[in-house]
């Protein structure tokens, strides 16, 4: 089964007992087990159970009775990833954030960019509008919102609003795909990033473009342009320097590559050591949510930070080896007391991107 969520030890577990025995009634869930093989029915109807649980947010009440829980989400959005509210959460409570920060975010904000496109939002449907792409600089992180000037309701819609991250290098790809928001003015775009290794070919990413609305045009696919990427991380932690094999599984590793264990003067096997001090790894697991990634990099520059009352790090990373291509990482700096240059660190990250200034080769 695939692990989709982790609930305190001491709290009531998603699955209770009522649910197992109304969903699969063939196995005795109240008489003790110390292990019971499940038919490959069942197996399933487990699976599908927790999913459901877990992917349609169904809560169980004190009663075990299950309803819908869409209390704090838009389905339609979220579900396609669609929404930023994970993005504000990765350094506040939303909430906090639109009642203390927003309102100076528009008043304070200048006009970064501004356009006539095509909108769909709850009160600009389908007409062909200003657009206004407003920025504020809190602290050491810019901020920028979108808004539609609607006609006809005669109103302007703040579509959204997210952190607008600088990067620290400029990177040429391919673009593959362009997935246009359902307001029209944002996008998930997929890219291939080239390898200088031929045996590699490309690293194919996707990320959210934050100057979508303005550049509608140049976005093609098949066209190769330089983009400007930066990521906040939704969590990060410091990351294992290294592991061992040891044993028989050091033995088992080793026949693997037609070698032969060593043994120490007690006749023991050696263990078997790695390193991950340098190990890069990037990767999407969601396709629902194709702009995020888990990552695993060692990092440098760190430098301390601070935006909308929050103490962050930005620091670089590296989303590919050969060439090392550098990626700008934000994160609250409680994720991480102490970081320092050469520390390998993983967790999970949002991606976002635009079309860098300089296109010239």
């Amino acid at each position: 089964m695939d692990c989709y969520d982790c609930v305190p030890a001491d709290e009531m577990p998603p699955i209770d007992l009522k649910m197992l025995e109304e969903e699969i009634p063939n196995i005795d869930w109240r008489q003790g087990h110390s292990g019971q093989l499940l038919s490959k029915e069942d197996a399933d109807l487990l699976d599908d159970l927790w999913e459901e649980l877990m992917t349609n947010r169904l809560v169980i009440d004190e009663q075990g009775e299950i309803e819908q829980d869409d209390s704090d989400r838009n389905q339609d959005d979220d579900e396609n990833g669609q929404a930023h509210g994970d993005h504000i959460a990765a350094l506040m409570e939303p909430e906090d954030f639109l009642a203390n920060h927003l309102p100076k975010l528009i008043d304070n904000g200048e006009v970064l960019k501004s356009c006539k496109t095509q909108v769909v939002s709850e009160k600009v449907d389908g007409e062909t509008t200003d657009v206004f792409a407003v920025v504020h600089r809190d602290g050491d992180v810019t901020w920028l919102a979108l808004i539609a000037a609607g006609v006809k309701e005669d109103v302007n819609e703040l579509v959204s609003f997210y952190p607008l991250l600088d990067s620290v290098d400029r990177v040429k790809a391919k673009i593959t795909d362009v997935s246009e928001w359902q307001d029209m003015i944002e996008a998930t775009v997929t890219c291939e990033v080239d390898c200088d290794d031929e045996d590699f070919g490309s690293l194919e990413i996707s990320f959210f473009a934050t100057d979508y609305a303005w550049n509608k045009s140049k976005y093609i696919v098949g066209e190769y342009l330089y983009l400007d990427l930066a990521a906040l991380a939704y969590s990060a932690k410091e990351a294992i320097r290294h592991f061992s094999f040891k044993g028989q599984q050091a033995i088992d590793y080793l026949a693997k590559s037609g070698r032969e264990p060593e043994y120490d003067e007690n006749g023991n096997v050696k263990p078997v050591d790695f390193s991950t001090e340098i190990l890069v790894a990037f990767m999407n697991t969601d396709d629902d949510f194709p702009d995020d990634f888990e990552f695993h990099s060692p990092i440098r520059n760190v430098e301390k930070i601070n935006s909308v009352g929050v103490d962050l790090y930005r620091c670089e990373v590296l989303f590919m080896h050969d060439p090392d291509r550098p990626l700008a990482l934000y994160f609250k700096r409680e994720f991480i007391p102490k970081p320092e240059d050469g520390m390998p660190i993983s967790g999970w990250l949002w991606l976002q991107g635009r079309i860098s200034e300089n296109q010239e080769d």
